[in-house]
């Protein structure tokens, strides 16, 4: 049974939620007017063809999802457990985020041409707060939203069948995990609308190849789109979706063990990111060092291996789930007892 009053920790953490999202909206609002404006006046710079629009959506998805960390916030002080469940999801999604945002300022930040060392190290700690903070928040969430006493805190009363005696049985869900993967998978597909917007050629790296231009732009939108559909059936707990899912990341798993050990591979990305240089921006062009680029590929490669596992570990609680949910629906769809009704007194 939900409790009155959420406890002081779920409050604090929805406080967090909430000043954190309307930190999101305020930087990303005024980011998004000042681009807006800055076509002209004193605001005027020399943009690409198509930057200007592509931060536009950019920041306008982050309002969004600020406005859905608010949502959220206030359904987990509400102790509504489908705001506990997007808390866990956003906790394992803050943490990979950052965690590759961390990971791109050590490997890649000093391969830049223009920075000086002491501007070096002063941004290396500026990026360490500012992706620290999310992990650390993401952590305490995790940990908090999956402790035995605060999910009871969100168990509503269980509903009673006709009889009034025997009880419904709970709601099948996804596991955590893979609702957090499938989570993560929903806000990859976002990225769709942005490759298509963008003004520099965008290639597929496939198998130690660059596919640019259409045909690069149509394989990256199947796969995306292949992704998404995976990943909303997880969460409804379709059975079809799961060797989907697998079949996805088993193909990038293999496409980046072939590009890790192409020696081919390294010129390749030199020069897609040669092509990808933005016109109306002096300066060299950014380059991979071979180590660097090893790092960040074997990462990748380690990161894909690690969800195989998981989606191979999970499997049976998965499919476990979906056949619940199959008998549920069908018990849920019975008659649930209301008010008892009194017995009837003897003449």
């Amino acid at each position: 049974m939900i409790p009155a009053k959420p406890s002081a920790s779920i409050v604090a953490s929805a406080i967090v939620a909430i000043i954190g999202s309307l930190l999101v909206m305020l930087i990303a609002g005024s980011s998004f007017f000042v681009t807006l404006l800055a076509r002209n006046g004193a605001l005027a710079s020399a943009q690409p063809p198509g930057v200007r629009t592509t931060s536009l959506v950019i920041l306008a998805g982050f309002g969004a999802f600020g406005i859905l960390g608010i949502f959220s916030a206030v359904g987990v002080w509400r102790l509504q457990n489908w705001a506990r469940l997007s808390f866990l999801i956003y906790s394992g999604v803050m943490i990979f985020i950052s965690a590759i945002g961390l990971g791109v300022v050590w490997f890649v930040l000093p391969k830049l041409p223009s920075i000086e060392p002491r501007a070096d190290a002063v941004i290396r700690v500026f990026m360490l707060i500012v992706y620290g903070i999310p992990i650390a928040i993401g952590v305490w969430w995790l940990i908090l939203f999956t402790r035995k006493g605060i999910a009871q805190q969100f168990q509503a009363e269980p509903l009673m069948m006709e009889d009034g005696v025997t009880p419904v049985p709970p709601k099948p869900a996804c596991p955590l995990p893979i609702a957090i993967l499938a989570g993560f998978s929903l806000i990859s597909v976002f990225s769709i609308p942005l490759i298509f917007l963008m003004p520099t050629p965008i290639p597929v790296i496939l198998f130690g190849h660059a596919i640019f231009g259409r045909p690069g732009l149509a394989i990256f939108a199947l796969l995306s789109l292949t992704l998404g559909v995976s990943a909303v059936g997880l969460l409804l707990l379709r059975k079809w979706s799961y060797p989907l899912a697998i079949g996805c990341h088993l193909f990038w798993c293999i496409s980046g063990t072939v590009s890790l050990l192409n020696p081919n591979s390294w010129t390749v990305m030199n020069g897609v990111l040669a092509k990808m240089r933005s016109p109306g921006y002096p300066g060299s062009t950014f380059s991979y060092g071979h180590n660097q680029f090893l790092a960040m590929n074997a990462g990748g490669l380690v990161l894909m291996i690690c969800i195989l596992v998981l989606l191979l570990y999970y499997r049976t609680a998965f499919y476990e789930q979906s056949d619940r949910k199959r008998n549920w629906n069908s018990i849920a769809s019975l008659p649930t007892a209301t008010s008892p009704t009194p017995p009837a007194l003897a003449p």
